[in-house]
């Protein structure tokens, strides 16, 4: 009797077949994480753009006016110093106090910044008694160079006669 070839069958863990198998879903396994990776990363993606354009973009808007109306007040500086009522000054001053009232105040009703617009506010609120003690030094300033002028011109005139 001759010998029997007999034929044994490999599992499906085993051999060729397995090892393509295995590979097969080894890719479709990374495939579905890098596709999940990428889903939750568009999705920060679009939650930082959001952020952007909701916060930080109009947050960037009020501080630039906020910025030069401080700009324009501190420009008015020169006026302050050459006029000769208090009403000039405080119409010179105006329309530049108005927008640092209204860029406050803009910052104020966003979120998150509130506290930090309340120390905008009391630091405003100060700036503005110093400037009324500005105008008001002003005011004498040119009260006692009036009275010099009119001294000097009473001796001149005493000197003359």
């Amino acid at each position: 009797m001759g010998a029997r070839a007999t034929t044994t069958t490999v599992p499906l863990y085993r051999g060729i077949r397995g090892a393509l198998y295995g590979a097969s879903a080894a890719a479709v396994m990374m495939t579905l994480l890098a596709a999940g990776i990428g889903a939750f990363s568009a999705g920060e993606l679009g939650g930082l753009v959001d952020r952007l354009a909701t916060r930080t973009v109009p947050l960037l808007q009020v501080t630039q006016r906020l910025a030069q109306a401080e700009t324009e007040i501190a420009g008015t500086a020169p006026s302050v110093l050459s006029s000769r009522t208090p009403k000039a000054v405080r119409e010179a001053l105006a329309p530049s106090q108005m927008a640092l009232d209204q860029s406050i105040a803009a910052l104020a009703a966003m979120p998150g910044v509130a506290a930090r617009a309340a120390g905008l506010t009391r630091t405003n609120k100060a700036v503005r008694i110093l400037l009324d003690h500005i105008i008001e030094l002003q005011q004498r300033r040119l009260l006692f160079a009036a009275a010099r002028i009119d001294a000097v011109a009473g001796l001149a005139a005493a000197h003359h006669d």
